[in-house]
């Protein structure tokens, strides 16, 4: 009896890789971590530089402002003092009458004067500028070039005048400014002038007393530019003019604590500075930048380090992160590539399949002429019933038992070249 069986499609045992979607690609939770962990610490890592800078640049601003107040005060003493005294040089000149260079009077001037340090002379000129008393030796010179002399004789006169700093003509090699004052009448005419000669070296050593940071420089200078003293000291700043104090005092005007680049040497700096009383001088601070940026990496050298060094780590366990996620990704797309092949090849098979017609079970054949019987329980030819439960088609033949045993007569070959 012929039989043949097909197999079901769910009886087959087929193989299937664990399934994968785009989700579980995307989805790399250590990944995502350590790169917003980077860039959160290269985030504050950035603000903690800038907000520590910015803090020394604020404490470096806040401790000169605080030198420069003390310098003024300390100088705006000094001029008080100088208006004492000629309080008192005007009340002994008033209480008597003096000839010109009287030995009493030019005692009570030395007395005046040696108990100050900041006094280098004291002086009494008469209404012509001419110096009738004083505290210099020998022959007194002619000051009518003075600009501390001459103010109070022209029209608009100041009741006190500071001039700017001159090298002296009797001190060799000595630097001084004038104050002075005029005393006049009731018409207002001048009667005689005071004049204290300021040392310049005793503000200088003022200024070193106070102490002058690596990178700073600090100056008593007028607004219009003149510079009195400058400590470090340099090379044509003592009796010069700053360049550019026009800009600077507009700077100034605009923020308390410019950054300007210095006429003298050229660095930047970051300028406080306070204006002496109701005078015309100020006395300045410049603090290099470099030297705040030095002073502000030696002092978190090891907390930035420190904070770079944990950064790196960071970023290389990140970069490993990095390399092990994608490795994963290209062997789950490989995967997912893989079991949607094999999909396909299961969905051509199920319809392959379907399309197999199968004879299953015992068929009752004729033992003489081969008729099949079928469910109905007629007979009919093999060809017959087989084509109607499958796809297969028959074509007729003979085979060479049933050539020779039909038509002996008819040579073999002959039906066998018909046949094919």
């Amino acid at each position: 009896m012929a039989m043949y069986s097909g197999l079901p499609l769910h009886d087959m045992e087929v193989t299937i890789p664990h399934t994968m979607n785009k989700e579980s690609l995307t989805k790399a939770p250590p990944l995502l971590f350590g790169f917003l962990l980077v860039v959160c610490l290269l985030g504050f890592s950035i603000y903690g530089i800038h907000k520590s800078y910015s803090s020394a640049v604020r404490d470096t601003r806040q401790k000169n402002q605080a030198i420069t107040d003390l310098l003024a005060m300390d100088i705006q003493r000094t001029f008080y003092a100088v208006s004492q005294i000629f309080i008192g040089m005007s009340a002994l000149i008033d209480h008597e009458s003096f000839a010109p260079h009287d030995p009493s009077l030019r005692r009570a001037l030395f007395s005046y004067m040696n108990k100050d340090p900041y006094l280098m002379d004291l002086l009494v000129l008469n209404d012509g500028a001419e110096i009738i008393h004083w505290t210099g030796p020998g022959t007194p010179p002619d000051i009518r070039d003075r600009k501390y002399a001459t103010s109070h004789l022209g029209p608009s006169p100041p009741d006190f005048f500071i001039g700017k700093p001159k090298q002296s003509k009797v001190h060799t090699q000595r630097w001084f400014f004038g104050m002075s004052h005029a005393v006049r009448d009731t018409n207002g005419a001048v009667r005689y002038i005071l004049v204290a000669i300021m040392n310049l070296e005793y503000f200088e050593k003022m200024f070193l007393k106070v102490g002058v940071q690596e990178g700073s420089a600090l100056l008593l200078l007028a607004d219009t530019g003149e510079i009195y003293c400058r400590i470090p000291r340099h090379p044509g700043a003592r009796g010069g003019r700053l360049e550019g104090i026009h800009e600077i005092k507009e700077l100034l005007a605009r923020q308390p604590s410019p950054i300007v680049t210095s006429p003298l040497d050229g660095k930047k700096g970051l300028v406080t500075y306070r204006t002496i009383g109701n005078t015309k001088l100020i006395t300045a601070i410049s603090q290099c930048l470099d030297s705040i940026r030095s002073h502000w990496w030696l002092t978190n050298r090891d907390i930035l380090l420190l904070s770079l060094l944990l950064l790196a780590a960071i970023v290389a366990v990140t970069s490993l992160l990095y390399q092990s996620h994608s490795r994963l990704v290209t062997a789950q797309s490989g995967l997912i590539r893989a079991g949607a092949t094999k999909d396909i090849l299961i969905r051509q098979l199920e319809t392959a399949l379907t399309e197999v017609k199968t004879l299953q079970g015992i068929l009752p054949i004729c033992a003489s002429c081969k008729k099949i019987r079928d469910d109905k329980g007629y007979w009919g030819q093999v060809e017959e019933y087989i084509g109607r439960r499958t796809d297969a088609q028959f074509s007729h033949g003979i085979c060479p038992d049933c050539a020779r045993e039909l038509y002996p007569d008819i040579p073999l070959d002959d039906l066998v070249e018909d046949n094919t």
